[in-house]
């Protein structure tokens, strides 16, 4: 094993909280482990190569006349085999578990956005709604105002109305004379 082997497990023991690193161990379990992220590495490995060779295996024309050891003219002038292979082509396509992973993304990031619009939307409505309680808040307090004022305006209209009768009514005497 080594040092780069070394330091990878002893992230991967730091990501599952054992911090002393691998020499801290008991012999036997630093045997296992080492074993573990040889197995681990190889299964990696092995699924590396596998994932390759599953993005390389299209179906295409090249490889298919190649295979088949026949011109690739024999195919564009067959229209049956032209259109056997296309099909075969997008069934495999609809397969395709990374196509539809890119899909899924593509959806993933498409409802996101719709997510944040969605956000922005109701913030808003939160400030709008906001601003309508302020707004209902000030027309309250201008109506209580405004009563206010009213009544004062009809206290002194009243006011007005009987110091004019007394004003009239002391101008009729004086009118009369004593």
């Amino acid at each position: 094993m080594d040092i780069s082997d070394e330091i990878v497990i002893n992230i991967k023991l730091k990501a599952i909280g054992e911090t002393n690193g691998v020499e801290s161990l008991k012999p036997n379990v630093q045997k296992y482990i080492k074993g573990i992220e040889e197995i681990v590495r190889g299964l990696d490995l092995c699924r590396s190569e596998s994932l390759k060779t599953y993005k390389n295996s299209a179906i295409n024309k090249s490889y298919i006349v190649e295979r088949l050891g026949i011109a690739r003219q024999t195919i564009y002038n067959n229209n049956i085999l032209e259109r056997y292979i296309e099909y075969s082509r997008e069934q495999q396509l609809k397969s395709d578990l990374f196509r539809r992973e890119a899909m899924l993304i593509d959806r993933i990031v498409e409802l996101e956005h719709q997510i944040y619009l969605m956000q922005q939307r109701d913030a808003s409505i939160e400030h709008l709604s906001y601003q309508l309680q302020k707004q209902n808040e000030q027309l309250g307090e201008q109506i209580t105002t405004n009563q206010k004022l009213e009544e004062e305006n009809h206290r002194l209209s009243n006011e007005l109305l009987s110091y004019n009768k007394r004003n009239k009514f002391v101008s009729i005497k004086n009118d009369r004379g004593p």
